[in-house]
């Protein structure tokens, strides 16, 4: 139940940026980012399947997360495709509010430590120095 509830949240919220790409960029700019996502799902999808734990194969399955990994990095920093009027062409409202999706996260991450699918560090009950309170 909760894996389908993170995948319906996870759909939503790609919808959501890439609606809001197309609507203050253009279309080609939502696409790329559409693209984009696919391919991270796909890699999801190979750690979902146990790919990337697997140590027998050759090249080891974490070869398979770290290299596009140091790729996108590589052209990250060589060639930047951002530019100042993508930065700002949203409204700063708009980019305060898309940071709500981080309670959802938090939300599915206390879930599964409640399943025992998740150590106690991950949740914001444990050792989060970002979420620090008083306990009395």
């Amino acid at each position: 139940m909760t894996s389908t509830l993170f995948l319906g949240f996870v759909t939503m919220m790609a919808t959501v940026v890439i609606a809001l790409i197309a609507r203050y960029l253009n279309r080609r700019a939502a696409f790329r980012v559409l693209a984009r996502l696919s391919v991270w799902f796909i890699y999801a999808l190979l750690g979902y399947f146990g790919v990337i734990k697997n140590t027998a194969t050759r090249p080891p399955g974490i070869a398979f997360l770290v290299v596009p990994a140091l790729f996108f990095l590589f052209f990250l920093i060589v060639r930047s495709s951002a530019s100042p009027q993508a930065a700002v062409a949203f409204p700063i409202w708009i980019i305060l509010c898309t940071q709500c999706f981080r309670i959802g996260v938090e939300l599915f991450l206390h879930q599964l430590w409640m399943d025992g699918l998740v150590p106690q560090m991950q949740i914001f009950e444990a050792a989060n120095v970002d979420i620090y309170r008083q306990r009395p």
